[in-house]
C-alpha cells in the first residue's frame, strides 16, 4: 500500500481506525505500517510522475527543476486573481507563482508558504525559492506547498491569533510544527 500525509504514522493509524497519532519510530512503516504490515509511504503528487520518469529518464525529471529536482504542485489562495494548483518548477518563487495565477488583488504584505505550521513570512521574502532547504534558511516549511498570499486588508496579528488558537484546539500536538505553533517573521 502506499499513502502519503506530513505525518505518515499518523494516517496509518487512522485508518486503522485509531486516533490519528504520530507512532514513535522506529519501526518504521516500511517494517511495521499498516495493520502490522510493511508499506510505502508516497503521495499521490510522486506516484504521478512515475510514468513519465520511466518514459523519458531521471535526468529529464532532475532537469524540470530549479533548486531541487522537478516540478512542484503549489496550491495558491488568497489575495489572488486565480487561486488553484499550478505545477511549476521545484524552486520557483512566490512573485512566478502569483504570475501563473493571474497577478495579486491589492498591495501585498504577507504570505504562508506551506500551509498554517510554516508561518508567515513578510512579501519582501516573496523571491525566496519555494523549496525545502531555502524556505528552512528563513525560518519557515514548504509543508505542503499551500501558498496563502495576503493583502493589507487583512490584520496578520488576527490570522496568527486565529491560527494558534486552531493548533491549540485542533491539534494532537504530537508533531514538532504543532508544538511551535505558528510564528510571524519580521
Amino acid at each position: 500500500m502506499c499513502i502519503r500525509d506530513s505525518e505518515e504514522t499518523a494516517l496509518l493509524e487512522s485508518i486503522e481506525g485509531k486516533r490519528g497519532m504520530p507512532r514513535l519510530k522506529p519501526p518504521f512503516p516500511t517494517d511495521f505500517g499498516l495493520y502490522g504490515q510493511p508499506t510505502l509511504i508516497h503521495n499521490v503528487e510522486s506516484l504521478a510522475l512515475v510514468p513519465a520518469i520511466i518514459t523519458r529518464g531521471g535526468e529529464w525529471f532532475k532537469g524540470k527543476g530549479k533548486t531541487g529536482a522537478g516540478s512542484k504542485l503549489y496550491c495558491i489562495s488568497g489575495h489572488i486573481k486565480r487561486p488553484g494548483v499550478y505545477e511549476l518548477p521545484m524552486g520557483s518563487s512566490l512573485t512566478e507563482l502569483i504570475e501563473a495565477s493571474g497577478g495579486a488583488i491589492g498591495n501585498l504584505i504577507a504570505f504562508s508558504p506551506g500551509g498554517a505550521s510554516s508561518g508567515i513570512l513578510p512579501i519582501s521574502l516573496q523571491d525566496t525559492p519555494l523549496d525545502f532547504k531555502s524556505l528552512s534558511e528563513v525560518g519557515s516549511m514548504l509543508g505542503s506547498a499551500g501558498v496563502v498570499v495576503l493583502n493589507s486588508s487583512v490584520d496578520i496579528a488576527s490570522i496568527t491569533l486565529r491560527q494558534l488558537e486552531f493548533f491549540e484546539d485542533e491539534s494532537c500536538g504530537q508533531c514538532a510544527p504543532c508544538r511551535l505553533g505558528t510564528r510571524v517573521l519580521s
